[in-house]
């Protein structure tokens, strides 16, 4: 049903048989921003990067297609970059990922942003950016389709799953808790076992001292901390 949908949705972006492969990943551009600079610039990064990207792997939806798309949805709200609200990316262009891009100019100096977002769970993927101090526009829209198509050379075949990794993070930490409360128990038991031997062969040693010498007061002493001793031990080990 998935892969039917994914179909579909590339068929009614416009792309020809090869592109509406439901192989293909679908990559949505939402939004180009262009700041100091020609906003054909922003056209010239999408020409750019249809140019350049892995057609064996992605399909890239222009800006135009996605928003056309998101148009007919009753919840889809502009301004959603991350977060919850990209689901609707994924439900109304059948993308797995939203691409968003910001090209900076100010004299000559240029730069750019480019950021990789799930629609699934709405995290950042991947990002990249830089600055050039001496470079022209056409650097930065070079670099930029540059960096987005390294990013998605990277995308792994299967996105993470991030509930599963913090489930398991959660779980290894509990194991760790318990090892550690064990390890601290039988520690404890030990130590109150000692106590309690040590006590009570020192709470014998000072009554035989004392009774055999007539009631020697160190006697009395050693075998009063043997008996401290042992009921120390007795009380780690109820404890």
């Amino acid at each position: 049903m998935k892969t039917a949908l994914a179909a579909a949705a590339l068929l009614a972006m416009g792309g020809t048989g090869a592109a509406a492969d439901p192989a293909k990943r679908v990559v949505a551009i939402l939004d180009v921003n262009v700041e100091g600079i020609p906003t054909e610039a922003a056209h010239q990064f999408e020409q750019r990067l249809d140019q350049q990207i892995d057609t064996s792997r992605f399909w890239v939806a222009s800006a135009k297609s996605t928003h056309e798309h998101l148009a007919s949805s009753t919840t889809w709200t502009d301004g959603c970059v991350v977060g919850a609200c990209l689901a609707e990316v994924k439900t109304q262009a059948g993308a797995e990922l939203a691409l968003l891009a910001t090209l900076t100019g100010a004299g000559t100096s240029f730069g750019y942003v480019v950021t990789l977002v799930r629609t699934d769970t709405g995290n950042v993927l991947a990002q990249k950016s830089a600055r050039c101090d001496v470079c022209t526009v056409t650097d930065a829209i070079q670099g930029a389709s540059d960096a987005v198509r390294a990013l998605l050379a990277d995308v792994p075949t299967v996105l993470p799953d991030s509930a599963a990794e913090r489930s398991a993070a959660a779980t290894a930490a509990a194991h760790e808790r318990s090892a550690a409360a064990a390890h601290a128990h039988r520690r404890a038991h030990q130590i109150g076992v000692g106590l309690s031997a040590a006590g009570i062969v020192a709470a014998a040693a000072g009554a035989g001292w004392y009774f055999g010498a007539s009631h020697a007061r160190g006697g009395a002493v050693v075998g009063g901390l043997g008996a401290g001793l042992a009921v120390s031990g007795v009380l780690v080990l109820t404890f």
